[in-house]
């Protein structure tokens, strides 16, 4: 995750929220079910074992409802700490792959997922729709997916961090972000350095310059390319997991995955 003071979700996390989850590609609006709080649970969509978790690490309490059998979820109230804090409060989210790395508890991983080389993602593309329709004018977040890399297979610590962002609201580029452009859209791109506990790395976010709301089978590996050839990332790095999730700073209720896939 980026931004000054931010650890990461993985390794910190008060467990106040509600999350609700429904089946194949993330989709639809379905009746209210009931709050989904604890963190990190396993739960199936069409056959595809995924993480799903509130994740308040940072004091937050969002709360969640989560239709039944998709990957579809709704903030539905986030109290975050002051905003003078700076800093994430939560980061509601869906997980394919792995979360933070062994020894600590949050060492998991799905079932159904290989660690994959950066260097062969050539097919591997994310497929996502989101909705902030409502979300107040005072509410600040991201909407982003976060790509964890390794040097092994295994996640036994992480060497990168890679964030690609939608669209975002209160929050505005680093001052040594480049504009670049790639897969026919422009991007603001910039690095830095990031740790928690015994673990250092670098984070790579990559911001469109328009706010959107949806990808489609959006390719990866031009991205983290640039990022490769910019020395913020080794090609010898393995692929390790991936979340779908919106880093909260302050209110979010209302914001909606509504649809999305994470194709290997």
């Amino acid at each position: 995750m980026n931004q000054a003071g931010r650890l990461p979700v993985r390794l910190l996390m008060a467990a106040v929220c509600t999350f609700t989850l429904a089946g194949g590609a993330l989709a639809g609006q379905a009746p209210a079910h009931a709050a989904v709080c604890a963190p990190y649970q396993h739960i199936t969509v069409h056959g595809t074992d995924w993480i799903r978790s509130p994740d308040n690490f940072g004091g937050g309490n969002a709360c969640l409802n989560q239709p039944n059998g998709t990957v579809s979820f709704t903030v539905k109230s986030q109290t975050a700490p002051p905003p003078a804090e700076n800093r994430v409060a939560a980061y509601p989210h869906l997980t394919r792959g792995c979360e933070f790395p062994a020894p600590t508890a949050l060492g998991d991983c799905t079932r159904d997922w290989t660690a994959k080389p950066v260097t062969k993602m050539t097919g591997s593309t994310i497929t996502w729709t989101t909705s902030h329709t409502g979300v107040a004018k005072t509410a600040k977040y991201n909407t982003g997916a976060d790509l964890w890399f390794s040097a092994t297979p295994q996640f036994s610590a992480p060497v990168t961090e890679v964030m690609f962002w939608q669209n975002v609201q209160g929050l505005k580029p680093s001052a040594h972000a480049v504009k670049v452009r790639k897969d026919g859209f422009n991007w603001w791109y910039w690095t830095e350095p990031a740790s928690s506990g015994p673990f250092t790395w670098t984070e790579v976010i990559f911001m469109r310059t328009h706010d959107i709301t949806s990808w489609t089978k959006m390719p990866i590996q031009p991205l983290l390319n640039y990022t490769v050839q910019h020395a913020a990332m080794d090609a010898g790095s393995y692929w390790v997991g991936t979340a779908l999730g919106f880093e909260l700073w302050n209110g979010g209720g209302g914001l909606k995955t509504t649809s999305g896939w994470i194709h290997q």
